[in-house]
């Protein structure tokens, strides 16, 4: 990596600035939480039949056709199937063939009908931010592709192994016949292959979803069959943009961005297989001394320069871990810098040693399609940006925060119209340095800790980003540090490095999936009137009050509340005294029925894990008080600052032995119950000022005091809340009457 050995002896014209982007897992969870907040209105939108919107206004975008009310079960379904893709959970996407044609074209009309940015719709403001958006869409686009998929499953797997000359529907001859279709003895194995693309659209493998399963010697035969129909398929898909002479004519198979997905899946999948199925040979020749190739036939592409064959252990890990990457999992990448220059050696050998046609190398066979070598080529360029970067990492780091007017090599300072960092902040620095490489590598491992870190992250970020050479004209006289698409894929991730996300508990996170996952049917059997369960099956936990049927749209969007406060972006409303007597009826429910361990339900299978369970109960208590609060706030500061001596009502005064606040401060009480209620729901947005301190801790110690659980409590009187939301009540209260 000549441009970091000997640290950049070119002077760029001009420095380029570094566009700080969204970090993409923060994106998509913000983008869930907006489309979970909205899920009714994003429905009802969907499924409105006009001539208005949903609030009585000028229909906009008229030219997307909504969907018929009948289809509204099917819309939902896919909506929470967006929230729990967004979510990182997998979905099991339509139940029925009829069903993924609503799915396929409800994903198109949203991802159409999503706003990102002011320029999307002029007038109207924008459903959330542009990263939120493209996150959105990307999952709106495999949905698309793999329910378009499921739905034409049986005609696709017909087409791949159709042996012609007439095309599937028997009444003109097949087009695109350059394509190698797949014998139509292998059927089953093609429909598997068909299936389980579907499957890792939608967030889930099973089938040769592993380095290990692929390389078994005794499924070669099936791992090429699935790789030669994957690379048919690929090349197969037609979008808007399809300009493929014989298909003119022909309807897009889907839009646009779905089919970029599903052939970049498809591209992956070939090129896991294909590696993988060969890894041994790969290995053999990228390390093979000569003279003669691994076959002992002439050695072609002697321009590319092999890895010693010493080093033939670290070229097999290295080849593994490109398989992994390609299968979508994060990989350690060397353990050395020594190995970090050889896997830099075998990624750029195999990068320029795929062949994807036959004119590359004639008398050779393409080893893979153009879309495999594409994605292969990708995922090489990042393990070449960040094994050479793992390589050089302390002379890169020593340049970043370099005080001194020579160059770390001792030469003269190059671009110095550069901002470098503080030689304080070296460790910081080392710290992004080394996140580079894990995140490269498809990896996470830490991120700033403090804003003040974030800052000097993106300063190192900015510095860094315009130091990379990736082209012999960008500093004549000297090689460059790395290829195009490494510098690419390097630039890429420094874009995100200094992003500092928002911290979700894994247990929260999992019963917000979960939750999720069951959106439909948890709404349904909180609302199901019986006698029998949602199934058909026997009621169970009878003594459990549901609720009323006709309040399924509010508590369709309290269970979506409920995810949003989980992942730590509550997004709360304004409630109808009905609506937060509801919530409130729904939280307790929903928290008596889940189950978090086999033991609290002998039969049936838990929920999900008692952590996650623990953590749901928690926040539903948690909403029920915050609500409960909320649509009491004035008669609770009214009763904290009551002079007596009748209750507000006009009654008589109970639990006089209570200290109530003065009057006078009634401002600062109605201020410290707000903050309850945020806080009940995980957001802290205020602290008192010193001198309300005192009134906060006052009024805390009187409500803590003041609120019913049980009937027990205050014999006579109807409790507030249930019992858990009454201690999550005093579990917050309880900091602030201790702040004094």
């Amino acid at each position: 990596m000549q441009c970091l050995n000997h640290l950049f002896g070119c002077l760029l014209p001009t420095p380029s600035s570094l566009q700080i982007v969204e970090d993409s897992e923060q994106a998509k969870i913000n983008a869930a939480c907006k489309l979970m907040a909205n899920f009714e209105r994003v429905v009802q939108d969907m499924t409105n039949p006009g001539p208005t919107n949903i609030d009585g206004k000028p229909l906009t975008q008229e030219h997307l056709k909504r969907f018929d009310p009948d289809s509204t079960p099917h819309v939902r379904a896919m909506v929470s199937a967006v929230c729990c893709r967004l979510l990182g959970k997998e979905t099991s996407g339509a139940s029925t063939t009829e069903e993924a044609l609503v799915w396929a074209k409800a994903a198109r009309f949203l991802s159409v009908r999503l706003q990102g940015s002011p320029q999307d719709m002029p007038g109207r403001k924008p459903d959330m931010s542009s990263a939120s958006a493209e996150a959105m869409r990307l999952v709106l686009a495999e949905i698309e592709a793999a329910s378009l998929l499921m739905y034409n499953r049986e005609r696709v797997v017909l087409d791949i192994t159709n042996p012609g000359p007439l095309g599937v529907a028997g009444k003109r001859r097949a087009t695109q016949p350059e394509l190698k279709r797949v014998d139509r003895k292998h059927q089953a194995l093609v429909d598997a292959m068909v299936h389980e693309v579907c499957s890792r659209l939608l967030g889930k493998g099973s089938r040769f979803a592993t380095v290990t399963a692929i390389s078994e010697p005794s499924d070669k035969a099936e791992v090429l069959v699935w790789a030669e129909a994957a690379r048919f398929l690929a090349r197969r898909i037609q979008d808007p943009s399809s300009n493929e002479e014989e298909c003119v004519g022909r309807a897009p198979d889907m839009s646009m961005l779905a089919a970029r997905n599903l052939r970049m899946m498809l591209g992956k999948m070939e090129a896991s297989l294909m590696l993988m199925s060969n890894h041994e040979r790969v290995v053999q020749d990228i390390t093979n001394p000569g003279p003669a190739n691994i076959e002992g036939k002439p050695l072609t592409q002697e321009n590319l320069k092999r890895v010693d064959s010493k080093h033939t252990e670290s070229v097999k890990e290295m080849v593994k871990a490109v398989g992994w990457r390609l299968l979508g999992h994060g990989v350690s990448g060397p353990l050395t810098a020594e190995e970090a220059l050889v896997w830099v050696e075998a990624a750029d050998f195999l990068s320029s040693r795929i062949q994807e046609t036959p004119g590359q190398m004639p008398g050779r066979a393409p080893d893979m399609s153009p879309f495999a070598a594409t994605m292969l080529r990708r995922t090489l360029a990042e393990f070449e940006a960040a094994s050479k970067l793992m390589s050089n990492r302390e002379r890169v780091v020593q340049d970043i925060v370099n005080p001194r007017l020579v160059g770390v090599g001792g030469g003269a300072l190059t671009q110095q119209y550069l901002k470098r960092v503080s030689h304080i902040h070296k460790a910081s620095v080392d710290a992004m340095v080394r996140e580079v490489c894990c995140r490269l590598l498809g990896r996470k491992n830490s991120e700033p800790s403090t804003s003040g870190e974030a800052q000097v992250w993106t300063e190192a970020a900015s510095f860094f980003h315009n130091r990379i050479q990736e082209s012999t004209a960008a500093c004549p006289g000297r090689k460059p540090d790395m290829s195009s698409d490494a510098a690419k894929a390097m630039r890429t991730v420094l874009a995100q490095i200094s992003n500092q996300t928002e911290k979700v508990d894994a247990s929260k996170l999992e019963a917000a999936q979960m939750l999720m996952f069951n959106h439909e049917r948890v709404v349904q059997d909180i609302t199901n009137p019986g006698p029998q369960n949602i199934h058909g099956k026997a009621l169970t936990q009878k003594d459990l009050k549901r609720v009323d049927i006709k309040h399924r749209p509010f508590v369709s969007a309290m269970v979506c509340e409920v995810c949003c406060c989980l992942v730590g972006k509550a997004m709360p409303k304004p409630l109808s005294r009905d609506e937060v007597l509801v919530w409130a009826e729904a939280a307790r429910y929903l928290s008596g029925r889940i189950q978090g361990t086999p033991t609290e339900m002998p039969g049936r299978k838990p929920d999900m894990s008692s952590d996650a369970a623990t953590a749901l109960r928690t926040m539903l208590a948690q909403m029920e008080a915050a609500h409960m609060l909320m649509s009491n706030r004035g008669k609770v500061v009214q009763d904290i600052t009551n002079p007596g001596p009748k209750n507000i009502d006009g009654k008589p005064l109970t639990q006089p032995e209570l200290k109530r606040v003065g009057i006078e401060h009634q401002v600062f009480v109605d201020a410290m119950i707000r903050e309850v209620c945020c806080r009940l729901l995980g957001k802290v947005t205020c602290k008192p000022q010193a001198s309300e301190e005192l009134v906060w801790a006052d009024a805390a110690r009187f409500l803590s005091g003041r609120i019913q659980g049980t009937s027990n409590e205050m014999p006579g009187r109807n409790p507030d809340m249930s019992a858990d939301a009454a201690k999550a009540l005093r579990t917050v209260l309880g900091p602030i009457e201790v702040a004094s």
